[in-house]
């Protein structure tokens, strides 16, 4: 995922590059702008494992995470745009991207995108507590280490509407997104150990991708503050709420001493209420 991201940026950018030489572009924008998300999740009480339970959620802080994000925003002719961004979060490699077209009719506008939006579920084997008194517990193939946690992106098109307000100094944007994601599938192996014992099993979980709607209303500003021959430069914030039902759906398979006795069940736990508050702040420079 993150390397098909990667390639897929360049892509983009090379293709940027030719349509402002080919005089399509009549302007564009550059951001860089650093920012803060929290993420609001209820837990279930789901008897089995609930990977969803274990998403980012750090209670004790207002602050999940920091993210820095890049953006780029062109102005087409026959009233369309077109609006790319890419950020990092604190594994320092893009996984954030969103790229959007919007149809302009005046002050109003319509948006097509496609997003990809990561998260974290960690400390999963946190589920494996009260075992732990009994068992050894081991996770991954080679059993040197105990944490059940990976990346989670939810993948998936969008559209929406925009209200655009600008004049010489000032840009105001508000949108109000909604789409459809699907996640990426994942792994995860986990072998107990009797304690005083021989005895041994593992369980297998297979994570199954599944669509979730999802709704995000975003507010953007610009204020202008330098006024150069040929560009402008000023400060932006930005601020969006995203909220989504998400469920992790697995395949579960359990065996006992051998690896050929194994027993396989699907599980479908509850679906999760999921929202996220993100806040941005940043620089933008306004090419002619």
């Amino acid at each position: 995922m993150k390397t098909k991201l990667i390639i897929l940026t360049g892509f983009l950018w090379i293709l940027t590059t030719e349509a402002t030489e080919a005089q399509l572009v009549q302007r564009y924008s550059i951001d860089g702008f650093l920012g803060v998300k929290s993420t609001f999740n209820k837990n279930s009480d789901f008897e089995g494992l609930d990977f969803m339970n274990y998403f980012e959620n750090y209670e004790e802080y207002y602050i999940d995470e920091f993210y820095l994000n890049a953006s780029s925003h062109l102005w087409i002719k026959n009233n369309w745009e077109a609006d790319l961004e890419v950020g990092v979060g604190s594994s320092l490699i893009p996984n954030r991207f969103d790229l959007r077209a919007i149809k302009r009719f005046n002050k109003l506008g319509i948006n097509f995108g496609i997003e990809n939006r990561p998260f974290f579920v960690y400390e999963a084997e946190l589920y494996y507590s009260e075992a732990s008194t009994s068992f050894y517990i081991n996770h991954g193939p080679n059993l040197s280490y105990s944490y059940i946690q990976f990346d989670l992106f939810l993948l998936g098109p969008y559209s929406g509407i925009n209200y655009t307000f600008e004049n010489e100094k000032f840009i105001f944007r508000g949108d109000i997104n909604a789409g459809l994601s699907l996640n990426n599938r994942d792994h995860c192996y986990v072998t107990l150990k009797e304690k005083n014992s021989n005895y041994v099993w593992s369980e297998e979980y297979l994570i199954k991708s599944s669509a979730a709607w999802w709704l995000n209303p975003e507010l953007y500003f610009y204020v202008k503050l330098f006024r150069f021959n040929t560009f402008d430069i000023g400060i932006r914030v930005g601020a969006g709420y995203y909220l989504t039902q998400k469920k992790l759906p697995y395949d579960y398979i359990e065996r006992h001493w051998t690896y050929e006795n194994a027993e396989q069940q699907h599980i479908t736990p509850p679906a999760h209420l999921l929202h996220q508050l993100n806040a941005d702040f940043g620089i933008s420079v306004r090419m002619k």
